[in-house]
């Protein structure tokens, strides 16, 4: 027979190992992602035409790796298999796309770090698709899974200098201008407290997320 003793002592190893699974949980768990517009997904091959949206276009590629890729087919070898079907541990590379259409309309990366209890957020979206809040709204719900439910204490964005468009994501999120690394690319800091600072100013909403 299990005494009370037993079970008291059962019941909180099962309490334990529940918050040590909760505490341990990574951004690898997060396959895809929703938000009220939008879905955080694999890429997959047909995206490719999409892609090549920005991918070929020189004045969002000078942001990124410099090269503009020629073709669709470059897109599939270089981009997609090379680069987004490349796993790393504890990274998601999303495609960012519309909720209603599937269509894909940009991306945006998740480096979680384990040694620093953080992680740095990187995106790209194609040009027709900017100025709509899209990127915002990805990232607010990245901020979500990150605090509320990995518990990181910080996140980082960094960009180039010159780069505008991307400045405007941490600026709207109210991140803290951290200043500028080696490489000379600004950075920007949210850390927990000022996380939750804003949601208790702000009515924070996020739709919902997606264990596959």
């Amino acid at each position: 027979m299990i005494s009370i003793k037993q079970t008291i002592l059962k019941s909180a190893s099962a309490d334990f190992f529940s918050i040590i699974g909760e505490n341990m949980r990574t951004i690898d768990d997060y396959h895809t992602v929703m938000t009220k517009r939008l879905i955080l997904r694999s890429v997959e091959l047909a995206d490719a035409p999409a892609m090549y949206q920005w991918l070929g276009d020189k004045e969002t590629v000078k942001w990124l790796s410099g090269e503009i890729l020629a073709s669709i087919a470059d897109v599939e070898e270089q981009a997609i298999r090379g680069y987004f079907w490349h796993d790393i541990a504890h990274t998601k590379k999303y495609g960012i796309a519309l909720c209603d259409t599937n269509q894909l309309i940009g991306g945006v990366d998740f480096r979680q770090n384990l040694d620093n209890n953080d992680a740095e957020i990187g995106y790209v979206l194609t040009p027709a698709m900017r100025g709509y809040g899209y990127m915002a709204e990805a990232v607010t719900e990245l901020l979500h899974i990150g605090f509320d439910l990995i518990n990181l204490d910080s996140i980082w964005i960094s960009h180039d200098l010159k780069n505008t468009p991307s400045r405007r994501i941490p600026e709207r999120l109210n991140f803290v201008n951290s200043g500028q690394d080696k490489q000379g690319h600004v950075v920007w800091m949210m850390s927990k407290d000022n996380y939750n600072k804003q949601k208790t100013n702000e009515h924070h909403v996020h739709s919902f997320f997606c264990l596959l």
